[in-house]
């Protein structure tokens, strides 16, 4: 492993996340690199990784989510979501992060970088009050076509331990508490369609 000298940003990052990008040849030695945490994440730690020729993201999955009640959920979920976006590519290559590298047992894996300014959070936008219908089409037809994938139906539909496990534990909780605000933004974006 490089020195700690030449990564910015290393201190308050896991070991094993430091370990894992070395490992997976994300970062080499004697090459200068950053590393920032990215905000917002309930369920992982998330990090942009910045190097002389890109930058990436490290998402490691958390054991218990960032929340004001106790909730646990297995690291091993983040393959669910891996396989998910593997699945996703074949159907909308441009439309998921590209995985660079996959480490189930730790529960951390790193993906492109999708810039927030060129590619905005859906879920930020409908918070902000900002309903973009034309994109919703574009979704619902990506979504509607990744479901004719019988690979895609499996994952989607619970079909393996690790993905029922992640519905149970950090899915349905989320739901429960939501419903309310899932209804109030369906209004929302039905009125906007004027339906």
């Amino acid at each position: 492993m490089s020195s700690l000298a030449c990564i910015l940003g290393a201190g308050n990052v896991d070991p094993a996340i430091l370990e894992f990008l070395h490992r997976s040849g994300q970062v080499q030695d004697k090459q200068a690199w950053a590393i920032e945490p990215l905000t917002g994440g309930v369920a992982s730690d998330i990090w942009k990784v910045t190097t002389n020729e890109t930058s990436f993201v490290v998402k490691k999955a958390l054991a218990s989510l960032r929340v004001a009640q106790d909730w646990k959920a297995p690291v091993t979920r983040n393959a669910s979501e891996v396989e998910w976006m593997l699945e996703a590519a074949k159907v909308a290559p441009n439309a998921v992060p590209r995985i660079l590298a996959h480490d189930p047992s730790l529960g951390a894996f790193a993906m492109t970088y999708f810039n927030p300014s060129e590619n905005p959070v859906w879920k930020e936008e409908l918070r902000n009050g900002r309903v973009d219908v034309t994109f919703a089409r574009r979704l619902g037809a990506l979504l509607r076509r990744s479901m004719r994938r019988p690979r895609t139906r499996k994952i989607s539909a619970a079909g393996s331990p690790m993905t029922r496990s992640f519905t149970r534990s950090a899915l349905s909780p989320i739901l429960k508490r939501r419903r309310r605000c899932i209804l109030i933004l369906l209004h929302r974006f039905l009125h906007c369609r004027g339906t």
